[in-house]
């Protein structure tokens, strides 16, 4: 397992975001399509509404069957963000995608690689995947509509723990996770990691 500590500016403030990746195989995660698919359908609106995302985005299976990829996660401490629970957690959400949609997109222009990204696809201000998507090359799926149970598998490979946001608390930290399919370029794509 690769570790690093990165400092990441978000709306003129550094912020200190620790960074665990490294390369597995489909048969290292959770997967359960069906049931985490039909979560999507049942509760969230991205559904049917964004390129990223079920029903226009692909299984685990699907895409990752017999392919090597990079798993990353990036975990944030709560305490330093000012506001109440509901406050920290939209901005911490907008930090992590901030700083993981840069990090996708900065490592596929580099090495040509895509990237599945926590949450859904924001390549466009406007999603037009009714009429197909007009902008593929910025086209990314959400790690989630894939099918993989997020938890279960941050926890059996990272030894960790997601946590949640109620009203009226926030947790300790806050992890999102991402994907990238190296194409081949593991090793490549792993050094990158390290200085990126």
């Amino acid at each position: 397992m690769n570790y690093r500590n990165v400092e990441f500016n978000y709306q003129g403030t550094s912020y200190s975001i620790e960074l665990k990746y490294d390369l597995f195989k489909y048969a290292d995660l959770v997967v359960d399509s069906p049931k985490v698919r039909k979560w999507c359908q049942d509760g969230c609106p991205n559904y049917n509404n964004n390129g990223g995302c079920p029903p226009f985005s692909p299984t685990a299976e699907e895409l990752l069957l017999h392919k090597d990829f990079i798993l990353l996660t990036a975990k944030v401490s709560t305490d330093k963000i000012p506001g109440e629970p509901m406050e920290k957690s939209k901005f911490i959400e907008g930090l992590l995608c901030s700083y993981m949609d840069g990090l996708g997109y900065k490592i596929k222009e580099v090495y040509a690689v895509d990237f599945l990204n926590p949450g859904h696809c924001r390549g466009c201000e406007e999603c037009t995947i009714e009429n197909g998507c007009k902008n593929q090359d910025r086209r990314v799926y959400s790690i989630t509509g894939l099918g993989i149970l997020l938890g279960e598998t941050i926890e059996r490979l990272f030894k960790d723990k997601l946590q949640w946001f109620t009203v009226d608390s926030a947790p300790p930290y806050v992890i999102k996770i991402m994907a990238f399919l190296p194409n081949g370029q593991n090793r490549t794509i792993l050094e990158a990691l390290k200085h990126v």
